[in-house]
């Protein structure tokens, strides 16, 4: 019931379409990731110490990462702590950068706005991937992580889970995420694997259920 309400609460404010065609500056505005200290430059300028890092699709978008005491807030709230329909990109509550697994959640759009995660819909065709077939997350450094998982679900929530994985080792879960990928991109993982989950509603033509959410998910590339 706690799974459920969870993944609840966070799809039924996502998978609703965002009609407003506005542009905002949290999303827009370029962000220095060479900066020294960069998380604590960030909260600095927007006054925010709930920023915990940056998120960049190499020559897509870079944008700045947030973390609440609840999945809520930021689904209507920009990096600034002020009401935004558009909402900012933001860390599962549950989480701290180093756990195993990673959720990561932001908004869609029908109407062409460029807010971050509209391009998560574009990794549904395999020739989109072969050119941003990973990402980066800066914290105290730069993360890279490898893409090895692309589907959009409406029935199967699992994957918010992140420490009980319904009687399959964390291995046989984070493979289960794999084998369900709509392509196949040859990345392997095991035990030590780390992950990160991209979430955003599936605003796509051609997927059933009340609640489809595109999930980009990447494994942490060793050193």
């Amino acid at each position: 019931m706690k799974k459920f309400f969870i993944y609840f609460s966070i799809s039924f404010v996502i998978s609703f379409f965002i009609f407003f065609s506005l542009s905002y500056f949290n999303f827009s505005k370029e962000i220095d990731t060479k900066q020294e200290n960069l998380v604590t430059s960030l909260r600095n300028e927007y006054n925010n110490d709930e920023i915990v890092g940056v998120l960049e699709i190499p020559e897509v978008f870079k944008t700045v990462i947030v973390k609440h005491n609840d999945n809520e807030f930021y689904l209507n709230h920009d990096i600034s702590k002020n009401e935004s329909k558009l909402g900012s990109v933001f860390m599962d509550y549950r989480n701290s950068f180093g756990d195993k697994k990673i959720l990561i959640y932001g908004h869609n759009s029908t109407r062409g706005n460029k807010i971050p995660f509209t391009y998560l819909d574009k990794y549904i065709k395999k020739s989109y991937y072969q050119k941003h077939s990973y990402f980066y997350f800066y914290s105290d450094k730069k993360y890279i992580y490898d893409i090895f998982s692309v589907y959009v679900e409406s029935e199967d929530f699992d994957y918010v889970n992140l420490d009980n994985y319904n009687g399959l080792t964390y291995l046989e879960h984070i493979n289960k995420l794999k084998n369900k990928s709509i392509y196949d991109t040859g990345i392997s993982l095991n035990d030590n694997s780390k992950i990160m989950i991209l979430q955003t509603c599936n605003v796509e033509s051609g997927y059933d259920g009340s609640y489809k959410n595109t999930l980009v998910i990447g494994a942490l590339r060793e050193e």
